[in-house]
């Protein structure tokens, strides 16, 4: 398996997508668009209009130092896209309609997107202010004051300020309805701690305990968690006991009865999440030496979770959900016939029904690396970068 580089960069190709036999190599063809720029005519500047790009070839013109860690689908003609910026991040929209652009809206946090827009977080230089692990995947030590709801449209839905010293192990905001979930570890007035999880309705004022344990016998901690009406969908740790080492954990908490329903691995692997409107994918994230990955992935929705087989347990390292949850993408690393570099792209139903794979070629010199996969309504976009910089996007239809 090729060794994994993580780069801040892409490149500006565009490709065509093999049939669904995954055997074709994929063509490529560089692309531009035209910027709009200042026009000089008798002593007066006009703007030329922008003309209409498709998704791909705005991606494939993009600079090559230009990463992006989301795209998400908002119609048919409207992407929400973020850009890595110096450590922030530059969200705006694009129309292939009309070749627009949105304002961008520079934030401190990976946009958490909802049906309703996203939630982010606006950093704080204070050393009393609030701290959180969320499913922005936020360091303890970073400190943040202040809540802001953005809709797609990049205007301002709600903000609220943070409380100093706030510190919660998880926390999410519903966009549609501006709720706030977090969980929390609390001394009361007897020196004892108690593990609360909770629900606000106004800016973290006037909470709701949705449940509220001793530590002492708390058995699931909340890592990641997505509000999804009146549940939570979480990942997380399970204590059989205070004195053991937690065992990674997900499922479905009710907000209205407390009620928590979970399943937790006893057998030394390890679990990633990734959320989507609907719930959440859930697999695996690592496997013990002399082992092999499950290649099951979880299927969180309607509070219930269920199992996924995948064609090649090797998948169950990388899965990547469509926003609504219909589909879901997985990257398969191997090696062609001509024993070049092959990543395989298989996208599958929600139910766990394959629909469709794709090959991307790779020349055999372990450059390459497939970063980050996005799918859209019915569009695969593939980041893939290089170990010395820059990379290349890939786009398949299925």
């Amino acid at each position: 398996m090729k060794k994994m580089i993580f780069c801040a960069a892409m490149g500006i190709f565009l490709c065509a997508c093999a049939d669904s036999s995954g055997s074709a190599e994929i063509s490529q063809t560089a692309q531009q668009t035209t910027e709009t720029q200042p026009i000089e005519t008798t002593g007066t500047t006009a703007e030329k209009t922008p003309e209409p790009v498709s998704l791909a070839d705005y991606l494939n013109a993009l600079p090559a130092d230009t990463y992006i860690p989301l795209l998400r689908e908002i119609s048919a003609d409207t992407t929400l896209i973020c850009e890595a910026k110096n450590d922030r991040y530059a969200v705006y929209t694009y129309d292939s309609e009309t070749g627009e652009k949105s304002e961008t809206r520079l934030c401190d946090t990976l946009p958490q997107c909802g049906k309703g827009g996203f939630w982010v977080l606006t950093a704080s230089t204070e050393p009393d202010a609030a701290s959180m692990r969320t499913a922005v995947t936020l360091l303890d030590t970073n400190t943040y004051s202040r809540a802001q709801i953005i809709g797609f449209d990049m205007k301002e839905i709600q903000s609220f300020d943070l409380p100093k010293g706030f510190r919660a192990d998880s926390f999410d905001i519903e966009t549609e309805t501006g709720r706030v979930t977090y969980s929390e570890t609390v001394q009361q007035a007897d020196g004892a701690f108690v593990y609360r999880i909770a629900l606000s309705d106004n800016a973290l004022a006037d909470a709701q305990i949705i449940l509220e344990t001793p530590l002492t016998k708390n058995e699931v901690n909340l890592y990641q968690t997505k509000l999804i009406g009146n549940r939570i969908a979480f990942s997380g740790g399970y204590l059989s006991s205070p004195s053991t080492q937690s065992k990674p954990a997900f499922g479905w908490l009710n907000v209205n009865t407390g009620s928590m329903t979970y399943e937790y691995r006893r057998d030394g692997y390890d679990y990633a999440v990734a959320f989507c409107d609907s719930g959440a994918y859930v697999f695996d994230a690592g496997y013990p030496f002399g082992t092999a990955p499950t290649g099951t992935v979880f299927r969180l929705a309607n509070g219930e979770s269920g199992a996924l087989r995948l064609q090649n347990a090797m998948e169950s390292l990388r899965v990547f959900p469509s926003a609504s949850g219909a589909y879901f993408a997985t990257v398969l690393e191997g090696t062609n016939e001509n024993g070049a570099d092959l990543d395989r792209i298989s996208v599958y139903d929600s139910a766990g029904g394959f629909v469709k794979s794709f090959d991307i070629n790779f020349a055999n010199d372990g450059r390459h690396y497939v970063d980050s996969v996005f799918v859209l309504a019915r569009t695969v976009c593939v980041q893939t970068v290089y170990a010395e910089g820059g990379g290349e996007w890939y786009h398949f239809d299925f």
